[in-house]
């Protein structure tokens, strides 16, 4: 059950005390100057910005939530190209790239998500279509109409998963003109871009097309493996939307969508490196075997330095290749009450990859995985619009997805485990004990330990286990190996039903309430085996690994304990949960808007991807709520927008990573509902025109995440974690754009400068708070020459050439980092025809 930390709701409200003060400060100022203001406004007035946030069309001045909009323009001057573009304007949120390419994820105050087996904990949007789910689906950049991104819990219109908040990304729609646009961009790092987009009439005005296309191809990158000589953030990707839209009447249209992506890489962005603390990282945890650990881990292996991005040394090649489809049909009618919406879509998704698992030389494992997930998405709604006091929004909406989550592991024991001998020579293996844990060219250890290589041990069905004296293993210098097969097949069913009412009390006083039912049915057949196994692979996984009851291709056993290697698991859970929300918004001026709400959230629970044992794969439902207070204002005769807010944020039952307890520790990582986060902040943004020609956007936010409760597993110990502050998100935030224009000639031409500052400080990367987070500076700056019809820039990413990472693993393992300075020129040419 949900309570509520009065210290932290305290701290809120004093800030809520200060904006309303800061209004009142406001509307004296405003009279004061007021004339000044009127004669100042002219060209220097702000565009005004129409959202959807709430389903259907607003001010953004009127809206009473704290969000961020991007319009085709401010995309554009930015030169956004992906999430990680976004997430840095915005406060109190960062962008987590995962280590395993399929499993991004965006922390919206200090919610997420800690392993990619839990859903997200943000709602996201393609076109109106809830496209979430355990693999990320982030869009292409191409020809995008706007970027609503919406902070804090979104349970009434958003609900599925949208406890952090949702994402909306709302593609260009065809136009009644007839244009086109193309834009070409060559940068470092051998990356060439291009851009396309048509817009027509096929029917004067009653059907119109509007199609865009995006090419990308890298060739060269920040990673690299100088063993395969393979660049790890190479990429190719293709991908084309068309739009076709039929306006069959004045009341009624329909809008379809069709878009495809197709992309090829290495590791689809940055890979991630091994960090100093695991001593490159074999994954069985070499310092922790018996016999041999521990070993000192405070020097780098030659050639696996944390942080050489150049000599990111791997002995098995990388490579992802991501198919998309989706389809939309969305229509509209319109009548004297309200809009009727329907949306249909279907989404497909394809993946094949490999990577090297252990991100060494040390070839210990490498996995292969095969993941296929459909989706079908059914939205209805209506929308009032009655002259009244009194309007609503409310419907039902039904996802269905199927997922296939093949993942094949090849774990390899390396020469002389089992028994006898570290041999002489310069296998992988060696040269790890050699130059990294100093220990001689040739020792004599039995690691495995009783119950292998002892005279007269037998299998249960009576056969004597072989004496193994072999100083070369089981399959010389290589080692025996192992295959480990997961097959994860989940389905869900989600339902739900939603309806936000408001209330005009007066001309300036609205009460809103809102409530969503949501019920996720979710399957899963599960079967965990090993194949190809031998007898080292037995002893390997039964004394190192402690799974006891191991399999063999005949039938037979050896089983010590309850524990079991090979799992078959089938179950259907039902999760379901009423969500409401509610508040009031008050505007004693046009330009001024005070508000103040409550919202519940709601996020599913689910299965772990893997786990020892099957009683551990199932998650709990996540609950959360939020209280929020805000302001938004236009000052100066409306050349400047200020918009803070304030919010207290609870969780329970958060799935949080956790050793598996059935498995030594750090052989195998799970989730587990076992935390509660508290989080408190505030948020400031601004907009403004100050003189003509110069746009500036400034944001600022202050966070406090905080575990409530938190008893973690670390290292086959208990311990409690309660106060340490989530790892992955920082305290402050802040970002500074400016742009300027200005004439150059009397023919139209102009100058156009652009530059993006923004700063991430206070944070850390795990749980225990051990390693501290990089504080992050980074600069982008634009230059160039337009018309009304093309544009020539050139442009600095990450001046400073700064290097931060981005992600560390929950076991503290690995880490990726963020791009180095990318710098280019582009031009692009607006045609009319």
């Amino acid at each position: 059950m949900l309570k509520i930390k009065f210290k932290n709701l305290a701290g809120v409200s004093a800030i809520s005390v200060l904006m309303i003060s800061l209004a009142t400060f406001e509307d004296v100022f405003a009279k004061d100057v007021q004339a000044g203001e009127q004669q100042a406004s002219g060209t220097n007035e702000l565009e005004e910005v129409v959202v959807t946030a709430r389903k259907r069309e607003e001010r953004l001045q009127d809206v009473p939530i704290a969000m961020t909009s991007l319009s085709a323009d401010a995309i554009s001057d930015a030169g956004i190209n992906d999430v990680m573009d976004v997430i840095d304007i915005i406060p109190s949120t960062t962008f987590e790239p995962g280590d395993d390419r399929v499993s991004a994820n965006v922390t919206l105050r200090g919610v997420n998500r800690s392993l990619r087996s839990d859903e997200p904990a943000f709602g996201l949007y393609r076109d109106g279509v809830y496209v979430g789910g355990q693999i990320s689906a982030l869009p292409d950049f191409m020809d995008l109409a706007n970027i609503e991104v919406l902070r804090g819990p979104q349970g009434g219109l958003y609900g599925r998963n949208a406890a952090a908040g949702a994402i909306s990304f709302t593609s260009a729609a065809p136009e009644l003109e007839s244009k086109a646009n193309l834009q070409i961009q060559a940068a470092n790092k051998e990356r060439t871009e291009i851009q396309g987009m048509i817009n027509t009439p096929l029917v004067e005005d009653t059907l119109l097309l509007r199609a865009a296309f995006l090419y990308e191809d890298q060739d060269s990158g920040f990673n690299y493996n100088p063993v395969l000589r393979q660049e790890l953030d190479a990429e190719e990707n293709m991908a084309a939307r068309i739009r076709l839209k039929w306006q069959a009447s004045e009341a009624l249209d329909l809008l379809f969508t069709y878009e495809n992506t197709d992309r090829e890489c290495a590791s689809c962005g940055l890979a991630s490196l091994i960090t100093s603390a695991e001593a490159g990282g074999a994954a069985f945890a070499i310092a922790s075997i018996p016999g041999l650990g521990p070993v000192d881990i405070t020097e780098s292996i030659t050639g696996l330095d944390e942080g050489d991005l150049r000599n990111n040394r791997r002995d098995f090649k990388d490579s992802l290749e991501v198919d998309q489809d989706i389809w939309i049909l969305e229509g509209n009618y319109a009548t004297d009450l309200g809009t009727y919406t329907g949306i249909v879509s279907y989404r497909s998704v394809d993946l094949t990859g490999q990577r090297d698992n252990d991100h060494t030389i040390l070839g210990d494992k490498t996995d292969r995985r095969d993941i296929e997930q459909d989706s079908l998405f059914v939205e209805l709604r209506f929308a009032s619009d009655f002259e009244g006091p009194f309007n609503f929004v409310t419907g039902v909406n039904f996802f269905q997805e199927d997922r296939v989550y093949d993942t094949d592991q090849l774990v390899r024991i390396f020469p002389g485990i089992v028994g006898g001998n570290f041999t002489t020579g310069d296998n992988a293996f060696n040269v790890f004990l050699r130059d990294y844990a100093g220990l001689p060219d040739v020792v004599r250890q039995n690691l495995i330990g009783a119950g292998f290589g002892i005279e007269g041990a037998m299998l249960e069905d009576g056969s004597p286990l072989p004496i193994v004296t072999d100083g070369n293993g089981f399959s010389g210098e290589s080692g025996a190996s192992f295959l480990a097969d997961t097959n994860n097949d989940q389905e869900l069913d989600s339902f739900a039903w939603f309806i936000e009412a408001d209330y005009d009390l007066s001309e300036r006083l609205n009460v809103w309430a809102s409530l969503r039912y949501t019920r996720d049915e979710k399957s899963i057949d599960f079967e965990q085996l090993v194949t190809n196994c031998d007898f080292a692979c037995h002893a390997f996984l039964r004394n190192v690994l402690a799974l006891n009851r191991v399999f063999l291709a005949d039938g037979t056993t050896i089983d010590t304990s309850t524990s079991q290697l090979i799992a078959v698991f089938d179950d259907t859970v039902t999760f379901s949960q009423w969500s409401p929300g509610a508040g009031v918004t008050f505007r004693p001026r046009d330009d001024l808007t005070l508000y103040a709400k409550v919202v519940t959230g709601f996020k599913a629970g689910g299965f772990n991807e893997n786990a020892g044992r099957v009683e551990d794969l199932p998650l709990e439902e996540e609950e959360s709520i939020g209280y929020e207070v805000g302001t938004n204002i236009n000052l100066f005769g409306g050349s400047t927008a200020l918009r803070v807010a304030a919010f207290y944020h609870e969780r329970s039952d958060t799935v949080i990573a956790i050793d598996d307890p059935s498995l030594p520790p750090g052989t195998n990582l799970i989730g587990a509902s076992n935390a509660d986060v508290d989080t408190w902040g505030f948020e400031v943004e601004l907009a403004s025109r100050p003189i003509d020609g110069l746009e500036i956007n400034a944001s600022l936010g202050y966070l406090d995440a905080e575990f409530a409760e938190f008893n973690a597993l670390r290292n086959g110990v208990a311990t409690d974690l309660s106060g340490n502050q989530v790892p992955l998100v920082y305290d402050w935030t802040a970002s500074l754009q400016a742009s300027y224009r200005h004439d150059i000639t009397d023919t139209g031409l102009q100058m156009f400068y652009y530059g993006l500052f923004t700063a991430k400080k206070d944070g850390w990367l795990d749980e225990g708070n051990s390693f501290e987070a990089d504080d992050v500076n980074r600069l982008n700056f634009k230059i160039g020459v337009e018309s009304e019809s093309w544009r020539l820039v050139a442009f600095v990413d990450n001046a400073f050439d700064d290097v931060d990472i981005a992600y560390q693993n929950p076991r503290n393992q690995f880490r990726t980092y963020t791009p180095g300075r990318t710098y280019g020129v582009q031009f692009s040419k607006d045609f009319d025809f």
